[in-house]
């Protein structure tokens, strides 16, 4: 029969399989067209039959020079006998098929006929000798295999004026797009159609411990007599061990490089060409039966580790899935499951590319894939660009250890789930990659990492009609660190709870918080939060920034948020930034906020530092961090009450059809209702997504009995298409769920809104804590608020609170001591005005100043021996104080105090016989006599006074602060050990800690410190 001008046998024709037969009839097709720089590519998984193409190609084609090269010589060995008429023995039933003449080396090649060599051979030529093999050829046919592109292709390629086709088992795009493939002339026969057709057989899997091998692997050969098991080691020192190992069940053969010279009959250090008519049911190797070698009766593949490669993995399985009479392909793994992943990985790829239109799409990219590699082919070997001579860049040459670039370590540290080895994690996201359309070079063991390394390729977003190439250098590194893998991708993307990678949560909380911990002080810069509860009147989310955080006044309003990502510094003693993290609770996020610009061994440096100090067990000390709500240990035990959903991250609305009616959901925050489910679709209420727990994943999910199609676009809904499934968008967005009883959950973690009084908290370790100051003297016996009776003209009582204050007037004196200067001196010791504004509507008890700091003073005293700490003892002057806050931050000018008119005259009053002459106590550091008792003297002092009130209130430069001093009414012993207890404190504490906690939060809402003092 004639085959695009060829003439083949009838009889080999019919003998020859479908996926050989259109193989055949594109390359033949192929080479029937004149000689082009494009390839024919030719894609058949090991088992269907690539030898019997090659061998139809070579001596059907109407080309009377064929050069067919291979990778191995063993490979070489063994097409030079198919080529040399086994081939066409076995199919064509002994007749006798014209053929060309073979030869195996290419020394010589004067004559007609088919040559068969390796690229190590052609490596090995001289300039002159390669160009002369290079003018005699007029065909080239490469048998991949399941190996990368030899070097030397690139010489081959160059000038080369003969047709070209490429047979490959593993078609990866980064092997595949140097050979510069014409999609037009190309065929893609898939594992997955090989298992349709019936030409191989799908292997099981089976993860087996390795004392239970034999007993596996005796089953397994006595249920398929004559069949032969191989079994795959790591290491010569493996080898011998399940050599031995096997020998007391099995005739077993060991093969390895160190067996030469060893007599034994069980050990060989080559292949023999004999090896499947052997005895031996099992064959022990390191490497050596990988490819080139045809046993068809083995069926039973033990694997002794994770294999780390892909292209290994599919080559070595490729030994067993052979039909063999009617028997099944069997592959062991000894404890690991690593490796089935691996193939289910390919698997996903090849079942992939096995659709007509996903093939075409691969087919196509490798068009484009050659526009690329032209473009990058067209820079000179070595560019002047930015002030510095630059090499040209090549994937396959490129050394991350010497030239690889981090601008910013920004490392995901995820947890490993049960049977996660890292090879298999980077073949799949290998593979992911491949099917994304981009260039992907792995690199195995760099200082301790793995790398995947690739070329992406878009469309400008900007262009409509037109192509626009915006190529990208992409970096994914991993690296184990303790319990958690650490990711780096240079798209930044959250690793968090992939399945298909085996990763879990992101790295704990509390784990991840060390590292602001890791220095004498933590100085928190920024922070984002979300709301664990409703979010009525309130926002959902805050975010906060300044130069330090922890000098806020947290609020126990916190408690109802929870911290996504914050910014910390770690400083020393020294007030030296020694580290700077920003840290990303929810994806593990850690990025270097000091330093910038990592070569991969500092990166691999700063990951292994990283590790050490979330394995620490450090204390957190950050009160602000402290204040936020933190992920409880429970699960709900009753449906929740509502769900929010963020979808804000979605660029457009969503279009549903369900029943013939279209929804749209918006992209924005969406509260639902649950009720047996959410009702996401407006037009279809009836259809539902449910919660479920993944106990596997250890997160909530949607579930739902039919998962619709989403668009972006009711056009496309329209026109039958869609952009993705509603149940992805609704389990890839964050998601806050409420519960009955205060519990909800957010991000992966359960919380609990609880109070920090409801806690039970070392209270002397918070900011409210250290906001009340005990003061002995509050406590003294007989000591009263003004001791009104005993004022004289330049003195308030001895037994008051008041004259405890007025010691401050003091400053005064050219050198005071601490005794006439009084118990609040240490906290404005540089005071230089004091003024007494009591009586009538007064915005203080007194107003003392400094150059930095304003104070308004507020009195209160009651008559307790032994003072508990009620909320009764210190609400009206906590209230009185917090009315009054205009007073002490407004920047009005012609704002006065509402009781001017009384300090006018004397205190408490004019009319008071035993009154105090002067309320200016101290002005500019001086006293204010007025002998005379002139009132024109006093009026003016006083308004010189309030000048200095109203200048200083206005200046940023001056700190403001609230006293609030209680004697005999509030202990702070008292107050401290009621709130170590939490719900069991006393009600009347509680209560003032949410007084405190209250007039906390206003006066950080004005910048203003709050000091409380009390008794002991």
């Amino acid at each position: 029969m004639k085959v695009h001008g060829s003439t083949i046998s009838d009889t080999l024709w019919t003998g020859l399989r479908g996926c050989q037969q259109d193989s055949i009839k594109i390359g033949l097709k192929y080479l029937k067209a004149p000689v082009q720089e494009k390839s024919c590519l030719l894609s058949l998984p090991t088992g269907a039959g690539k030898s019997g193409v090659i061998c139809s190609l070579s001596h059907f084609s109407k080309h009377k020079k064929v050069l067919v090269l291979c990778h191995r010589r063993a490979v070489c060995d063994q097409l030079i006998k198919q080529l040399s008429g086994l081939f066409f023995e076995l199919v064509a039933g002994g007749e006798k098929i014209p053929s060309k003449e073979v030869f195996s080396s290419v020394d010589d090649t004067s004559a007609e006929g088919v040559y068969v060599s390796t690229f190590q051979k052609l490596q090995s030529m001289g300039a002159a000798e390669l160009q002369r093999l290079k003018d005699d050829i007029d065909l080239l046919i490469i048998d991949e295999g399941h190996s990368e592109p030899s070097p030397v292709w690139s010489q081959i390629a160059r000038g080369l004026g003969a047709h070209k086709i490429i047979i490959t088992a593993t078609p990866y795009r980064n092997d595949l797009f140097q050979f510069d493939i014409d999609p037009l002339s190309s065929y893609v026969f898939t594992f997955e159609k090989a298992l349709s057709d019936g030409i191989l057989v799908d292997p099981e899997f089976t993860n087996v411990p390795r004392e239970k091998i034999i007993e596996q692997v005796s089953i397994l050969l006595q249920d398929q007599p004559g069949t032969k098991c191989i079994v795959k080691c790591k290491e010569f020192a493996d080898v011998e061990g399940y050599v031995d190992l096997f020998s007391q069940s099995f005739r077993t053969l060991g093969i390895h490089d160190r067996y030469t010279g060893d007599d034994r009959e069980n050990v060989k250090a080559i292949v023999s060409k004999t090896i499947a008519e052997s005895d031996c049911q099992v064959i022990v190797h390191q490497k050596k039966l990988d490819e080139g070698v045809d046993i068809p009766q083995a069926k039973v593949l033990v694997l002794t580790y994770p294999v780390s490669s892909g292209r290994e993995l599919v080559q070595t399985v490729g030994r067993v899935v052979r039909l063999y009479d009617n028997t099944t392909a069997s592959v062991l793994e000894v404890n690991t499951e690593s490796n089935k992943r691996m193939w289910e990985n390919y698997r996903e790829f090849d079942t992939y590319i096995s659709r007509a239109n996903n093939a075409k799409k691969f087919l196509s990219s490798l068009d484009t894939a050659g526009l690329i590699d032209s473009y990058l082919s067209a820079f000179p070997d070595v560019s002047y660009f930015e002030s510095g001579y630059k090499k040209k860049f090549d994937l396959k040459s490129f050394d991350p250890e010497r030239s690889l670039k981090i601008p910013l370590a920004s490392v995901c540290f995820v947890q490993k789930k049960v049977g996660f080895t890292l090879d298999s994690m980077m073949d799949r996201v290998f593979w992911d990659f491949s099917k994304a359309g981009e260039l992907v070079e792995r690199r195995q063991d760099v200082l301790g990492a793995e790398l995947i390394l690739s070329i992406s390729f878009r469309n400008s977003k900007f262009l409509k009609d037109e192509l626009f190439f915006q190529p990208s250098f992409e970096v994914f590194i991993a690296k184990a660190a303790g319990d958690y893998v650490a990711v780096f991708d240079s798209r930044s993307r959250d690793f968090s709870y992939e399945t298909d990678l085996l990763l879990g949560a992101a790295v704990d909380v509390d784990k991840l918080l060390n590292l602001a911990n890791r220095s004498d002080k933590t100085r928190t810069k920024e922070a984002h939060t979300r709301a664990i509860s409703t979010a009525d009147r309130r926002p959902e989310g805050v975010s906060i920034k300044g130069n330090d955080l922890e000098r806020m006044i947290t609020s126990q309003g916190n408690a109802s948020y929870t911290l996504t990502t914050l910014t910390v510094d770690n400083i020393n003693n020294q007030d030296v930034k020694q580290s700077s993290y920003y840290l990303g609770v929810g994806s593990g996020r850690v990025s270097d906020q000091k330093k910038r610009n990592f070569t991969l061994k500092e990166l691999c440096e700063w990951i292994d530092d990283i590790d050490t100090a979330l394995s620490s067990n450090l204390t957190n000390r950050s009160g602000l961090i402290n204040s936020y709500a933190k992920p409880v240990k429970e699960q709900p035990t009753n449906e929740p009450l509502s769900v929010l959903v963020d979808l804000s991250g979605l660029d457009h609305e969503i279009f549903i059809t369900n029943n013939d009616q279209v929804s749209v959901i918006d992209n924005r925050f969406v509260l639902f209702s649950y009720d047996n489910g959410i009702s996401p679709l407006p037009a279809s209420p009836d259809y539902k997504l449910s919660l479920e727990y993944d106990k596997k994943e250890k997160c909530l999910v949607f579930t739902s009995e039919i998962d619709l199609p989403y668009a972006f676009s009711e056009a496309t809904l329209q026109e039958g298409g869609h952009d993705g499934l509603l149940l992805d968008i609704f389990n890839n967005a964050n998601m806050k769920v409420l519960y009955p009883g205060g519990l909800s959950y957010f991000d992966g973690e359960f919380y609990r809104v609880s109070l920090p009084s409801e806690l039970g908290v070392d209270i002397g370790e918070t900011k409210l804590g250290g906001a009340i100051i005990s003061v002995p003297e509050l406590q003294v016996n007989g000591l009263t608020e003004k001791d009104d009776a005993a004022v004289q003209q330049d003195s308030f009582g001895v037994s008051s609170i008041f004259y405890l204050i007025d010691k401050l007037k003091s400053a005064s004196l050219q050198n005071p001591t601490r005794n006439e200067m009084g118990v609040f001196y240490d906290y404005i010791p540089n005071i230089d005005f004091m003024l007494c504004s009591d009586m009538g509507t007064e915005p203080a008890d007194f107003i003392l100043s400094s150059p930095n700091k304003l104070v308004f003073v507020h009195v209160k005293c009651g008559s307790s021996a032994n003072p508990q700490s009620s909320a009764g003892a210190i609400a009206e002057v906590g209230g009185q104080a917090i009315k009054n806050l205009e007073m002490l931050v407004s920047h009005n000018p012609d704002l006065l105090p509402a009781n001017r008119t009384n300090m006018l005259g004397k205190w408490p009053s004019t009319a008071t016989p035993n009154a105090l002459q002067e309320r200016v106590r101290l002005i500019l550091k001086s006293r204010f006599d007025n002998p005379g008792d002139i009132q024109a003297a006093r009026e003016k002092r006083l308004d010189e006074a309030l000048a200095v009130i109203t200048s200083r209130r206005s200046s940023a430069a001056v700190r403001k602060e609230i006293w609030i001093v209680v004697g005999r009414a509030f202990s702070r012993g008292h107050f401290v050990h009621q709130m170590s207890q939490g719900n069991q404190a006393a009600g009347i504490s509680l209560q003032a800690y949410q007084l405190i906690d209250g007039w906390m939060a206003t006066c950080s809402s004005a910048d203003v410190d709050l000091k409380i003092f009390v008794s002991p």
